[in-house]
């Protein structure tokens, strides 16, 4: 999984008690973003949203301690590190006290007292919906599908959207999706940094280490949780393939940026998985990858990645995460149904169940 909280727990838990050997590989950090300015202006003027929308736990968190609920908040000032709540106007709306909690909000606070009304909340993700929760947040709406395609299709109104604003607090990558279906439903989307994904600073470290397991034929599978964690292991295989020294950036484009020193927030892992040994015998004749037509003789193209992955299973949580494991990976071999950390268990127990009838004929 992408996450070290409860869902990443659940995975891992419902995984080792199946048998199989878990190693987590951290591949994205989080961080905060290059500037607070936007997200701090679209809080100012909350009340002229209808909606916010999250759609990971990240983005809550980093919106919550932004708006000053939160007990630890990001110091914007030079220190680059993470501070208490001191009750300074530093770390909330200009002029404001930050209420106790979220729940004070709700039942207290006006745009005359505080300065700010919340809009109702929208979530894609249990994970998502937990962190809303936590935080205090009356959830107003969520997918009976946690992808994007579902959040837009169900959202109340939808495609009639005309007149209605909508804050969409996120990451510095990804998808554009419903920020482009709401707009062409004839909502004002604004899409604002909340947090920022950058790759591991010791990547270098990191590629010797996840080529030495799989030299060692030590990973049976590869579970992935978001299609930004397929592209930096892509990165991460790719870094020891290439001739890049440590030392000039592998990151390519501000989606792959580093963490500035002192920066560093949270981490997100990649969950390896040496499979029970009566299941793993059978894996590598027992499915067929996808694979794109890549050339194999460019170390920075997908293709390239064929050998280090070719009998590895790589499992994807959902259709966005799929595509991009596709992309960057060149193969996915199974996709979990329902997109969620059960679904991924389930998928799993299903394939290697498979894999022994077929190996029992």
């Amino acid at each position: 999984m992408t996450r070290a909280e409860h869902q990443a727990a659940d995975l891992v838990n419902g995984l080792k008690e199946l048998g199989a050997e878990i190693i987590e590989m951290p591949v994205i950090e989080i961080s905060p973003p290059d500037s607070w300015d936007e997200l701090d202006a679209a809080i100012a003027r909350l009340d002229q949203y209808d909606w916010v929308v999250f759609a990971s736990a990240n983005a809550v968190r980093g919106f919550v301690a932004r708006i000053g609920f939160g007990d630890v908040v990001p110091v914007p000032a030079e220190a680059g590190t993470f501070g208490r709540l001191t009750g300074s106007s530093s770390s909330a709306l200009p002029g404001s006290t930050p209420p106790a909690s979220v729940s004070e909000l709700h039942s207290k606070c006006s745009v005359a007292a505080c300065g700010v009304v919340l809009p109702q909340i929208a979530v894609i993700g249990k994970s998502t919906e937990k962190a809303a929760l936590e935080a205090g947040l009356t959830v107003s709406y969520k997918p009976d599908i946690s992808i994007a395609e579902s959040f837009v299709e169900q959202f109340p109104g939808y495609p009639n959207l005309e007149g209605k604003r909508i804050l969409w607090p996120r990451t510095n990558i990804g998808r554009n999706y419903i920020a482009e279906k709401f707009t062409a439903g004839g909502a004002k989307v604004d899409v604002v940094a909340a947090y920022k994904t950058c790759l591991p600073a010791n990547i270098k470290e990191l590629s010797e280490r996840l080529h030495q397991l799989i030299e060692k034929n030590a990973i049976d599978v590869i579970i992935l949780a978001s299609a930004q964690t397929a592209n930096n292991l892509a990165e991460i295989i790719r870094y020891k393939l290439s001739d890049l020294d440590q030392s000039q950036s592998v990151c390519r484009g501000d989606a792959m940026q580093r963490p500035r020193s002192g920066h560093l927030r949270t981490t997100r892992w990649v969950v390896l998985v040496r499979a029970p040994r009566e299941c793993s015998a059978d894996l590598v004749n027992t499915y067929s990858p996808k694979r794109t037509a890549l050339s194999v003789n460019d170390p920075l193209a997908a293709g390239a990645l064929h050998a280090p992955l070719q009998n590895i299973l790589i499992v994807s949580i959902g259709p966005e995460t799929s595509a991009g494991a596709q992309a960057a990976l060149g193969k996915v071999d199974l996709e979990a149904n329902p997109h969620n950390a059960s679904g991924i268990i389930a998928t799993l127990v299903k394939h290697f169940a498979q894999n022994r009838s077929k190996s029992n004929q």
